[in-house]
């Protein structure tokens, strides 16, 4: 099965390229016929292949930018309805790129003791709701050249349940330190701010 599908996303890949190699070749064809019948024909030619490329590119950043408001909701949504059912209010709330990079949110309660996890994911179960004293540990760290990860580490649970590490990603140093300014008066010397990427947390 693996060698098929190999064999399918190869040819798929090839035939996109032939089919890339075949625009261009066309639009190269046009662009010198253009400029054999007139240098304005041939520069206006450009111009509207410019102006197309511009058109594009600002759907594609509009559709991004729907696309990231849209995670924002959906994940605020998640934490306000949890927290709703939880007779909770939420404090702070952090944003960013979870386990396989699924859209994520962390939402603090601290009146109630509660931290909240919220995840894009097709699953149910995409919150759950965390009472401070199942925190084993809370940290920030580097991850990255330019991003830093925000992880709570549960205890291992009454029940047998396995001990769990919740995280997600920011781009902002000064996130990081709010995500351990937030958490210290609620964990104490359970939470803190790792300077280096290898160091222990």
């Amino acid at each position: 099965m693996n060698g098929r599908n190999g064999q399918r996303q190869g040819g798929s890949s090839l035939s996109e390229q032939l089919f890339v190699c075949a625009v261009v070749a066309f639009y190269c064809v046009m662009l010198a016929v253009s400029f054999n019948r007139s240098l304005a024909a041939g520069f206006g030619m450009i111009g509207l292949t410019l102006a197309i490329g511009l058109l594009i590119f600002a759907y594609a950043w509009r559709r991004e930018r729907q696309a990231q408001r849209k995670l924002v909701a959906d994940r605020t949504f998640d934490l306000e309805k949890a927290a709703t059912d939880h007779n909770a209010a939420i404090d702070a709330v952090f944003m960013g790129r979870g386990e396989g990079w699924a859209f994520s949110a962390f939402g603090v309660a601290g009146a109630q003791r509660k931290l909240i996890f919220s995840r894009e994911t097709y699953e149910k179960e995409r919150t759950r709701v965390l009472e401070f004293e199942q925190l084993a540990a809370a940290f920030a760290r580097p991850d990255g050249k330019n991003s830093y990860r925000l992880e709570v580490r549960t205890r291992a649970g009454d029940d047998h349940s396995p001990r769990a590490a919740l995280f997600l990603r920011v781009e902002e140093r000064a996130e990081a330190e709010r995500w351990v300014q937030v958490l210290q008066p609620h964990l104490g010397e359970r939470v803190r701010f790792v300077e280096t990427a290898d160091a222990p947390p």
